[in-house]
């Protein structure tokens, strides 16, 4: 967690991010690198053609806006204890994100998932949506809230719901980093999901045979991480969800004030198909908690000799 992406647009809403940043930041000594996009595309065309203003000296004014508000948020970080620095670009809002996220081999990606101004209006299924698509680190999502009371400044645990997947497995070496690293725990849930109507099950008693093999599997599962987890050193408590998978993990999450969730985009089984979209989607549009999307091709570096490359047996 060297590097920290966070794309800025100037308003309150996004800036909601930055202290679940400063917490990221000063737990693994990351450096944070502050990014403002002047969007062309999204001007208003009455701003662009107001009096004697050409687009040109638009875009001008825009840049010179977005780097005097950069300069006094990096001079916040650095009063927390954050190093950071910061970058004025004029592109496509998710393609400047991307592209500066691979130029600086960033290890994650931070932003709400709306705003306004210099980015138009982020909205997941937008800016954020195209960003998971194209870039290639881990990207963490936070829905903004209103109240102050119901805002993030900090990390009191780590959850990783699973699936049973190969896929869903791909976000174990990162959220236990961001559990060691953080200091709190790691907690891991798998989701047991068995509906009648879909099997055709008329009979309860048939119904309840099932559903003990789908939470018995379920349970062994989350067994044998737990156990080569705790065998390299890892602190994990776990815990079996049943019903629905969005449901359940909605209020696993409520359950934990200040919980981080590391999701991938795509599963299966327990999870349903949890792509971003569904189950993946659900949970971050809630604003139940801050979580961190890992898509199927991203990149993260670990240490191929560390704990934390360890993979759960398929089935």
């Amino acid at each position: 967690m060297q590097r920290i992406l966070v794309p800025l647009d100037g308003s309150e809403v996004s800036e909601q991010i930055l202290p679940l940043v400063t917490s990221l930041a000063k737990a693994f000594g990351s450096e944070v690198h502050l990014l403002y996009v002047v969007d062309t595309g999204g001007l208003p065309m009455s701003i662009q053609w107001k009096g004697e203003m050409k687009v040109d000296q638009l875009v001008l004014w825009q840049q010179q806006r977005g780097e005097a508000y950069l300069q006094g948020v990096e001079a916040g970080l650095r009063e927390r204890g954050v190093r950071s620095r910061h970058t004025v670009a004029t592109d496509a809002p998710a393609l400047a994100i991307a592209t500066h996220a691979e130029a600086d081999a960033s290890d994650l990606i931070a932003m709400s998932t709306h705003g306004r101004s210099g980015l138009s209006r982020w909205t997941l299924g937008s800016v954020a949506d195209k960003v998971l698509r194209t870039a290639r680190v881990p990207l963490l999502l936070h829905h903004p809230k209103d109240h102050e009371q119901e805002r993030v400044h900090g990390v009191g645990a780590v959850l990783l719901p699973l699936d049973g997947t190969v896929e869903s497995a791909a976000a174990i070496p990162l959220a236990v980093r961001l559990a060691e690293g953080l200091h709190v725990p790691l907690r891991i849930a798998r989701v047991a999901a068995v509906y009648p109507m879909v099997f055709g099950m008329e009979s309860p008693h048939v119904y309840a045979e099932v559903l003990q093999g789908i939470t018995q599997e379920a349970s062994d599962y989350l067994e044998t991480i737990e156990v080569q987890l705790k065998a390299k050193g890892a602190s994990v408590e776990t815990k079996l969800l049943v019903g629905d998978a969005a449901t359940c993990l909605l209020e696993w999450a409520s359950e934990s004030p200040g919980a981080l969730m590391v999701m991938t985009t795509h599963g299966r089984s327990g999870l349903g198909r949890a792509v971003l979209g569904s189950v993946t989607d659900k949970v971050a549009r809630s604003g139940a908690a801050p979580v961190v999307v890992i898509a199927p091709d991203a990149v993260w570096r670990v240490d191929p000799g560390a704990h934390l490359t360890v993979q759960p047996a398929t089935r």
